[in-house]
């Protein structure tokens, strides 16, 4: 059974700048295990009969080709925004230094 510590779930938080509480901190603990110990009993599965594959060699490009067109007019764009500014979507903050 893999262990993860009560500091380890809140430097995972951490990197995705979550904030916790002590409930979700216990919750995530118990589904992380369980996460990582279904990766293990995958890892201990004898795989060596299977052949390899690349598939991705098996598909085409799906994608179409690149066609200039004309964008549409920035009032149109912005006819729906909640706000902006100068021709700009004007969006909150997000991101923190830290």
């Amino acid at each position: 059974m893999v262990e993860i510590s009560h500091e380890e779930v809140l430097q995972i938080a951490s990197l995705a700048r979550l904030k916790l509480s002590v409930e979700e901190v216990l919750l995530f603990q118990e589904q992380l295990v369980k996460i990582l110990d279904h990766f293990q009993a995958l890892s201990e599965v004898d795989t060596s009969h299977v052949q390899q594959r690349d598939v991705s060699l098996l598909s085409n490009n799906l994608f179409r080709e690149d066609q200039p067109r004309p964008s549409i007019p920035v009032e149109e764009a912005l006819k729906n925004a909640p706000k902006h500014k100068d021709g700009f979507f004007v969006v909150p903050k997000v991101l923190e230094k830290g």
